[in-house]
């Protein structure tokens, strides 16, 4: 049981002590891949005859990206309003800011994608 820690995301992995309950071996490989495409990490701890925890942390990435589409919505809404994204001045810069926020995050977004391989 030890050993099937290190394995346990893996896609298809089952434990050694599954015994006869039926799964194809792919539901915490589905949720790390969630949990990782919204920005936060999944680790286990176990400890044997006690149990196991899990534990997901959600990254800034999460909320900086809700942030990001909400001002970017409103400027939308201001964009109609005015009818044009330039006008009033402000507008432009606000849509630039979020234009750049979605960047940054794309770059983070693509990096933890490249450290969990």
């Amino acid at each position: 049981m030890a050993d099937d820690i290190h394995h346990i995301f893996a896609a298809f992995y089952r434990g050694k002590n599954i015994d006869s309950i039926p799964g194809s071996g792919l539901g915490l490989t589905v949720a790390k891949t969630c949990v990782i495409v919204h920005g936060g990490n999944i680790s286990v701890t176990s400890e044997p005859g006690v149990g196991t925890t899990f534990t997901v942390t959600e990254r800034y990435q999460a909320l900086m990206a809700f942030i990001t589409f909400f001002f970017f919505g409103l400027s939308d809404i201001i964009e109609v309003q005015t009818g044009a994204w330039w006008r009033p001045w402000w507008l432009l810069v606000w849509k630039s800011l979020c234009v750049f926020s979605m960047g940054a995050l794309l770059i983070n977004y693509l990096r933890s994608r490249s450290d969990s391989r």
